[in-house]
Formats: structure tokens, C-alpha cells, sequence
């Protein structure tokens, strides 16, 4: 069943996507403050210019019932809802990627834009991922993703991690981070190169984007349209995410064909402990890095990478058990265009 609220004209020309699997990994107040900053700037661009938009919500209604969406949508949208035609997209046992995927085939704008549920998007972020569109040759417009660290354990994580931070000056520590998380495409694009099928949790969009790269289609960094991630909630979080993130390097390392495991195991824990001392050392002033916080942040990249580690070895030894112990890896590989069919068969559209 979905909401639908009809504007004034069928045309769409924007359709947002907004994937509502990371709720499970946020507290309700951020998808609030999300949905409350997104309708903001759909109202300002709305008022500028003449686009008509859409948003579809895509989502497992065995995490998430269906109401509760329903009375954040009324509460968070009511300046815009007469305006944006509204959609509720449920996939059951929906992965992250599949979810996106299912929601671009059933979207009606010349442009899909993906946003998550847990992202806080900055000012003018909107204006700013739809203007290289401008350009006819621009295929994919990939926005910048950051964390904002607020204590010596985040501040640790963060340089462990693998979203970039912000500078004093205002920039970003590192550049071109492929993020599903906070992009755009022109939806024809989008379906010619959906994110791939793979057994890994994450990663899916940087093969999408070596596609692109083969088939020469334009990529603009857009390094203003930015938004901000949380970071895992609590111990459990942060040991979860080490070990899909341990998981998805053997899995790669496998699909690669790398002969030695192990070895390569060992290298890339070593690596990340290296990179996230160069990360330290690079952004000791911007984060005011006291003795304390140096001992921490050595400390946190140590658990982090030596967590993923052991999912590795993991891997290498029991996959079939290790795997099933990994419950947020992808569930449902269902074709996309059938999952869609089925959607539209509901009403949803």
C-alpha cells in the first residue's frame, strides 16, 4: 500500500529515493531530522523553480511498519505534500542495493536522486546534486559524504573509518568517495548501470561505478552536496560493521582470485593501521588531538581493523557458518524488474 498525494501535473521530473533500511541502525530522531531538513529544501526548490518532484520510501515492513512512516510523512511534509506525489515502496527481506534498485525502476523523474534515511543533508545539498545536470555529457552526479566526530571514541573511529572529515578551513579531508548513500543519475543512465548483484554487504556501487568508467559516462564530483553520516550506535555497532566490513574484503579477495588469504589478510590489517595513523597525523589540528585522545584513536583503529581481521579468518575457515552469523548481508536477489511488477501490481507507483 503507499501514500500517494497528487500534485498538480503527472509529469515528475526529480524523483527522490529514500532507502528506510538503515533505520534499523539509527535512532528515530536522526530519520526525523532527515526527512525534515529533506522537505525544507524540496520546498525551496519548489518555490524557485518550476520542477515537479516525487518521493519514493523504500523499505522492509518487517523492520519498519508501515504507520510509523505514515505519521512522519504527515507531520514532516505537510508544507510540501499537495505538491510532491508520494510513495511507499515495501520490499520484504529487501537489501540495501536491491532496494535502490527496485525503487529507480518504478521512479517516473528524468533524475533519481538516493539519500538515506540516517544521512543529514546540509543546506542547499539538494540545489547543489542536480546542478551539474546542467551538462548534457554529466551522467551521474556523486555527492560528498562526511562524519562529524564529537568525543574521543568517535574521534578514533572516524580516522579508523571510511567516510572523510571536515577541516577547519571548511573542506573535506579526502575526495571522491564513491557513496550510495548521496547521488544522483539521470535515470536512464541509472538503468542501464543499476548496482550489481554481489554477495558483499557493501561496495556494490564502487563496481557500479568502474561500469560507468568503462562505458565513458560522465561522473561529476559535487562536492557541495554534502550530508553527514552517523556512526554505528554503541560497542555492538561498531564490532557489527568490522565484521561485514572483514567479510566483503575476503569475499572480494576471493572473487579476485588471490591465492593467499591469509597473507592478504595480514597485509590489509597492517594497511589500515597505517592509514589510519597517516589519517591521525594529517588531522591532528583540525580535531585538537589531545595525548589522550592520540592513545584512543591508536587504540580504536587497533579493535576496528583487528575485528575485521578476525571476520576474515573467519571466512577463510568456516564461510557457510560465518556468513549465516552476518545478518545484515544481502537476503533477497530477486530481479529487480520482477520485484517492481509486483510493487505496481499493489498500486504502488
Amino acid at each position: 500500500m503507499a501514500i500517494s498525494m497528487e500534485g498538480e501535473s503527472n509529469q515528475v521530473d526529480i524523483s527522490l529515493i529514500v532507502e528506510w533500511e538503515n533505520s534499523r541502525h539509527t535512532v528515530e530522531s536522526r530519520t526525523t531530522q532527515m526527512m525534515c531538513r529533506l522537505a525544507q529544501q524540496v520546498e525551496e526548490k519548489l518555490t524557485a523553480d518550476a520542477v515537479s518532484f516525487e518521493l519514493i520510501i523504500v523499505y522492509d515492513p518487517g523492520d519498519c511498519p508501515e504507520q510509523s512512516i505514515r505519521t512522519m510523512l504527515k507531520k514532516q511534509w505537510a508544507s510540501v505534500q499537495a505538491r510532491v506525489k508520494v510513495a511507499l515502496l515495501p520490499i520484504a527481506d529487501g537489501s540495501y542495493y536491491v532496494m535502490k534498485n527496485v525503487a529507480a525502476t518504478t521512479a517516473k523523474g528524468e533524475y533519481v536522486v538516493f539519500i538515506d534515511c540516517d544521512v543529514l543533508p546540509e543546506p542547499h545539498w539538494l540545489e547543489n546534486i542536480l546542478a551539474p545536470f546542467v551538462d548534457t555529457e554529466i551522467g551521474v552526479s556523486q555527492g560528498a559524504t562526511f562524519v562529524q566526530p564529537h568525543s574521543a571514541l568517535t574521534k578514533g573511529l572516524a580516522l579508523a573509518w571510511l567516510f572523510p572529515l571536515r577541516r577547519n578551513n571548511g573542506q573535506l579531508s579526502e575526495n571522491d568517495r564513491i557513496v550510495a548513500n548521496n547521488i544522483a543519475f539521470r535515470r536512464s543512465v541509472f538503468l542501464q548501470f543499476p548496482y550489481p548483484d554481489l554477495a558483499t554487504w557493501r561496495g556494490q556501487c564502487t563496481a557500479q561505478r568502474r561500469l560507468l568508467k568503462e562505458h565513458g559516462v560522465g561522473v561529476h564530483w559535487s562536492g557541495t552536496a554534502r550530508t553527514i553520516h552517523p556512526f554505528p550506535i554503541g560497542l555492538s555497532g561498531m564490532i557489527e560493521r568490522a565484521c561485514l566490513n572483514g567479510h566483503d574484503h575476503a569475499v572480494r579477495d576471493r572473487d579476485n582470485g588471490v591465492s593467499s588469504h591469509w597473507r592478504a589478510s595480514y597485509w590489509r590489517f597492517r594497511s589500515f593501521l597505517n592509514r589510519a595513523s597517516k589519517r591521525r597525523v594529517d588531522m591532528r589540528d583540525d580535531l585538537a588531538l589531545s595525548t589522550w585522545e592520540e592513545f584512543v584513536c591508536r587504540l580504536v583503529a587497533v579493535g576496528y581493523w583487528g575485528v575485521a581481521f578476525v571476520s576474515e579468518c573467519g571466512l577463510h575457515l568456516f564461510p557457510e557458518s560465518w556468513r549465516k552469523l552476518l545478518k545484515e548481508l544481502p537476503k533477497n536477489h530477486g530481479d529487480c524488474a520482477q520485484l517492481a511488477d509486483e510493487a505496481q501490481a499493489r498500486g504502488i507507483s
